[in-house]
């Protein structure tokens, strides 16, 4: 250009052409660029509502956003899209996963940051990070409590403050705390159970596993050896804790003890 300018290339549309369409060509053409990040993909989703009526969004936009073409899915990301810009930040690194980010989409601002932090910390996969957020989350309800009093329990942070453990380490620490929080019956029959394992000494190379949840009468016990000949010592240890009865109080069943309240 005559003053040194820069040009470049225009597509000017006719103005018979909606903002339905207009939307629609850009997010076409958005969808065969890089992929999207999950921020992106929220923006993108947040606007079809408006510009479709429902049941109305063309499959194939979704299709390609994998997203299922459902009112509160779509609510979700929508909600997701208008967090604030700390969230939004947290979720453009890449550290949350879209199924965790959607489970915590109708949380409250003080939760929601509390948990993204969290998650971002420990870097666990994605199944992990939705066990973590379902567990606050059901915690939460049973007390009464927001979900934040959860992550600001003093256990909970002493293990994300912890120097001595690594992040898997104190991913680990995490869940066993939220499973204990969440069904502290089963917790305490655990812990019961393998104090009294423990005690009967037998060989390490054997196992006793007591049924799901401890409910029902289906134990089993594991062996590991080497050899006819490892295998007749670790018979005869587990026949002689058998025998002299130290097996019966580890067995005994616990009414009312194993069977946590779904409240």
């Amino acid at each position: 250009m005559g003053n040194g300018a820069q040009g470049t290339v225009c597509r000017i549309f006719p103005e018979i052409c909606n903002d339905r369409d207009l939307w629609t060509r850009k997010i076409e053409k958005r969808l065969f660029e890089p992929a999207l990040d999950i921020v992106e993909k929220a923006q993108i989703i947040s606007i079809l509502p408006g510009l479709f009526n429902p049941g109305e969004i063309p499959g194939v936009l979704l299709s390609s956003l994998n997203v299922a073409n459902r009112p509160d899915i779509l609510r979700k990301w929508t909600s997701l899209s208008a967090w604030g810009t700390e969230t939004l930040e947290i979720l453009t690194r890449g550290a949350i996963a879209e199924r965790a980010a959607l489970e915590i989409a109708d949380w409250d601002d003080g939760s929601r940051i509390a948990v993204l932090s969290i998650l971002e910390s420990l870097r666990c996969s994605a199944s992990i990070q939705v066990e973590i957020v379902e567990r606050i989350t059901e915690i939460a309800l049973r007390d009464g409590k927001e979900r934040r009093a959860i992550m600001e329990n003093p256990r909970t942070r002493d293990i994300l403050a912890s120097k001595e453990l690594n992040h898997r380490q104190r991913t680990q620490a995490l869940r066993e705390l939220l499973a204990e929080l969440r069904f502290p019956r089963l917790s305490s029959r655990k812990k019961r159970f393998s104090l009294d394992v423990e005690s009967l000494g037998l060989p390490p190379r054997v196992r006793i596993i007591p049924p799901p949840a401890f409910e029902g009468n289906n134990w089993k016990m594991e062996l590991s050896f080497t050899g006819v000949e490892g295998l007749r010592e670790i018979l005869a240890s587990a026949g002689s804790a058998a025998m002299s009865g130290r097996l019966d109080h580890v067995l005994e069943p616990q009414p009312h003890q194993a069977k946590d309240e779904q409240d």
